[in-house]
């Protein structure tokens, strides 16, 4: 469905042979977590190729002793993690296309997806290729905030909707994360995922190089009903269990 010529028309810095990695790790995760539909690879790969930069970061940026400090088992965001040990921190820093961070993560992804405790022993294992990174990422893709009425995943359903604020705003962490631009009405206030201009720009790449017509993302029902503001945006289009 994605070829290796698709990706290379998208014009990464990437070899020949991470596109050939990268084409082959999007026909795994097609049958595997079912991201197997033009829609659902331009809602996917859109959002990778923002979060690393077009491909270039596969792990965390920082210092190890800040991503430690960020993630340490001794802090509320590294306990909530699954970290238990000093040096977990930036043991299981962010890795990935879409980054899992905290060991809780790399135990769920390691047994999802081989059955074993591999990227527990071996975390760096996840940003060793982008047929891993891809692969991991996907697996997160399809379990985060799984609901029994979203039999796919929660990221596939509104993949099928072409809802790129909701699938950015699970990703980057809903309201917590913003950009710049805030509408507020009344007493409850609605914001922007980061980046999310970013994000459309990347989704409405390969949405071109597969044949998918921009679609318009409907922003307007994020916010409360009786709230009169017309405006869309044109788009090709912290998980625990």
């Amino acid at each position: 469905m994605l070829s290796t010529s698709h990706i290379t028309s998208l014009g990464l810095k990437i070899s020949k042979e991470q596109a050939i990695e990268l084409a082959n790790a999007i026909s795994t995760i097609a049958s595997k977590f079912k991201i197997n539909t033009p829609l659902r690879i331009k809602h996917f790969l859109g959002q990778c190729l923002h979060e690393t930069g077009g491909l270039v970061f596969l792990s965390e940026l920082g210092k190890p002793a800040q991503l430690e400090a960020d993630y340490s088992f001794s802090v509320k965001l590294g306990k909530d993690l699954g970290n238990t040990a000093p040096g977990d921190g930036y043991k299981y820093r962010g890795r990935g296309l879409i980054q899992i961070t905290g060991k809780h993560n790399y135990t769920m992804a390691s047994k999802g997806i081989y059955g074993d405790n591999r990227l527990v022993l071996q975390p760096d294992l996840v940003a060793t290729s982008i047929y891993n990174a891809t692969l991991v990422s996907a697996w997160w893709w399809y379990n985060c905030n799984r609901k029994n009425s979203m039999p796919d995943g929660q990221l596939n359903y509104y993949a099928d909707k072409d809802d790129i604020v909701r699938i950015a705003k699970t990703i980057n962490g809903g309201p917590a994360s913003v950009e710049r631009k805030t509408i507020t009405t009344g007493p409850e206030k609605k914001q922007f995922p980061r980046h999310l201009n970013r994000r459309i720009e990347w989704t409405q790449k390969v949405g071109k190089i597969l044949n998918i017509e921009s679609a318009t993302v409907p922003i307007t029902k994020l916010f409360p009903e009786g709230f009169n503001w017309v405006w869309s945006v044109a788009a090709a289009a912290m998980f625990f269990f």
